[in-house]
């Protein structure tokens, strides 16, 4: 399987990303597109199968999320040096209500566990008391709306971390890796945050809100 590399937001690509800001370093394989969907490349057709419902009752739906998982988890386990890997904490971003229908899968972590052995992954960020039922999805969320929603697991953030990755899924306006980062930074202030993610959201994306 060919393994995919890294690409990075830069200044040609930002502000496609508009709460992103020079400051914020984000890293991800390939681009999405909801409209066109599996029509527009590989990255968007595994976002695709990542996004389906979870169905039992549907073999081939299930088939083709298991098979989409694997192969991100591939991707992720070869994107990184591998004498890197000790010095990064992979911390996958909860569900905060994206305007994306979907499930609450716990997807991210669960790619990232396939991804190889002793990878520190730590579900440092979730939901505040009572998150899980507000819709943030349904305005246009900022990171402040997002913020109010996330809280920290103090008990996960010994042994500091050297750099921290937040993982998801799709980079739309970047709301939900800014409210994360803000959020870990008042806990471990100074550790370096990077967001990784499977892919971005081009402009002719169609409205997915939140991220």
């Amino acid at each position: 399987m060919t393994a995919m590399r890294l690409l990075r937001i830069d200044e040609s690509t930002r502000r496609e990303h508009y709460f992103l800001s020079d400051d914020d370093t984000c890293y991800y394989f390939g681009e999405y597109c909801a409209r066109r969907g599996v029509a527009y490349g590989i990255t968007s057709s595994l976002v695709h199968d990542l996004l389906e419902l979870r169905d039992a009752a549907i073999p081939k739906q299930e088939f083709r999320k298991d098979r989409a998982l694997s192969r991100v988890a591939q991707w992720l386990g070869s994107a990184f040096d591998p004498q890197s890997l000790p010095l990064a904490t992979f911390v996958p971003l909860p569900k905060s209500g994206c305007g994306i229908l979907t499930d609450d899968d716990d997807r991210m972590y669960r790619i990232l566990r396939r991804s190889g052995e002793g990878l520190d992954i730590r579900k440092m960020l979730e939901l505040a008391k009572g998150g899980a039922a507000l819709d943030v999805g349904s305005v246009r969320s900022g990171p402040d709306v997002l913020y109010e929603n996330l809280r920290v697991v103090q008990s996960l953030t010994e042994p500091r971390p050297r750099a921290v990755f937040l993982v998801d899924d799709v980079l739309t306006t970047g709301a939900n890796f800014i409210a994360g980062k803000r959020r870990l930074l008042q806990a471990i202030p100074e550790v370096p945050v990077f967001g990784l993610f499977i892919a971005r959201k081009t402009l002719d994306s169609g409205a997915i809100l939140g991220r």
